[in-house]
């Protein structure tokens, strides 16, 4: 019988969080989720939880590290282009 590791539970309940508009529990299960650091669709829905509840500093921080591992969605610069543009800072928009 298999056994769900704690990290698998968070990503589940974060997503099931995320899904249904609770973004503030997504992102405390996100958070608990043990590879979270190496997961750049997980840093991205994280990213899109913060960019909800108006934590743009945190959102841009996800998605940059998102970025960095290899996530290149359009959904992910066009979030960070609307960060840029809400922050007055059009040139990196």
């Amino acid at each position: 019988m298999p056994i769900f590791s704690f990290g698998q539970d968070y990503l589940i309940k974060g997503n099931a969080a995320f899904k249904i508009g609770h973004y503030e529990s997504a992102i405390k299960y996100f958070s608990k989720y043990e590879n979270i650091k190496t997961d750049p669709d997980i840093l991205e829905r994280r990213g899109l939880a913060y960019f909800n509840i108006n934590e743009l500093t945190k959102s841009i921080w996800d998605f940059t590290q998102a970025k960095k591992l290899g996530n290149n969605t359009p959904s992910l610069y066009l979030k960070m282009a609307q960060i840029k543009q809400h922050q007055r800072e059009f040139d990196q928009a």
